[in-house]
């Protein structure tokens, strides 16, 4: 998994990010595995920091499935645009 995500989509302290990581199969071809990541960032006033969780209340969830929509979007449009250039490196 790279440092920085391919895909990130925000609303608030709600993000979904995805990452691309390159993979070789069995038989020895490569390939991309993608995962996402699924969060919120809030401010403990108790410890004065900032901390993240992956737990939701109920009137986060809409949110959260609708940035997984959009990053769903997202992650399909850069899988295009990476078989095009793949396809485009096989041909030449």
């Amino acid at each position: 998994m790279s440092n920085k995500p391919i895909i990130e989509c925000k609303d608030g302290g709600l993000r979904v990010s995805s990452w691309r990581t390159e993979k070789v199969s069995k038989n020895g071809k490569a390939y991309g595995s993608y995962s996402f990541k699924i969060e919120k960032r809030y401010f403990d006033a108790e410890s004065e920091q900032y901390k993240e969780t992956r737990y939701f209340n109920p009137e986060e969830v809409l949110r959260v499935s609708k940035l997984l929509n959009e990053a769903y979007s997202k992650y399909l449009r850069h899988k295009e645009k990476v078989y095009a250039l793949e396809k485009a490196k096989s041909e030449l």
